[in-house]
């Protein structure tokens, strides 16, 4: 058994680290963990403990989804909360192409479904989890990073590939490995 999850891979660029450093500095308190930067993705699907013998099989899905599927410039523009402002739980960076990552989610999960894997039955939001944060913050230095972070260049990227990642649980947190990729035309 493998714990998996499907992906868009996210490389940093210098402008985004610099502003993601200036964020940590602001919220430079210990109950945020802050997400490892080789650990940036968008989750397309999260597969959790999984047989060896459906890997083939989800490899075989993912390549049939996105087969057809040209590169686009993602234009990540805006820092979010999951939760409350009086209790946020995760920082997150979204983009302006919700709608490209939407309609490669639910073509994904289709053919995911028609295969008899479940789903979430959650709305999908596209995003990349920053942090996590597991006690009350200062709610006016996380409104003050959403105010000014809602429609700021943070960075452009050219996705070009979906990958199945292993999540390996480590003491001092998940290390990822690639298992598949497949490459966008």
């Amino acid at each position: 058994m493998k714990r998996l999850f499907i992906a868009i891979p996210f490389q940093t660029e210098d402008h985004f680290r610099k502003e993601w450093n200036a964020i940590k500095n602001l919220l430079s308190i210990d109950n945020i963990k802050w997400i490892p930067e080789e650990n940036l993705h968008i989750t397309l699907k999260f597969l959790g403990e999984t047989a060896d013998e459906q890997i083939p099989d989800i490899c075989e899905i993912i390549d049939h989804t996105f087969k057809n599927q040209k590169s686009e410039l993602i234009h990540w523009n805006k820092i979010g909360i999951f939760g409350s402002h009086y209790k946020p739980r995760v920082i997150w960076l979204g983009c302006k192409e919700e709608d490209l990552l939407r309609n490669m989610y639910d073509r994904l999960k289709t053919n995911l479904e028609s295969a008899g894997f479940e789903y979430d039955r959650q709305n999908f939001v596209p995003h990349i989890s920053l942090a996590r944060l597991k006690k009350p913050v200062d709610k006016y230095r996380i409104s003050q990073i959403t105010e000014k972070y809602h429609n700021f260049e943070l960075q452009t990227q050219l996705i070009k590939e979906v990958v199945l990642m292993e999540s390996i649980l480590k003491p001092n947190g998940a290390e990822y490995q690639i298992l598949h990729c497949s490459n966008f035309s």
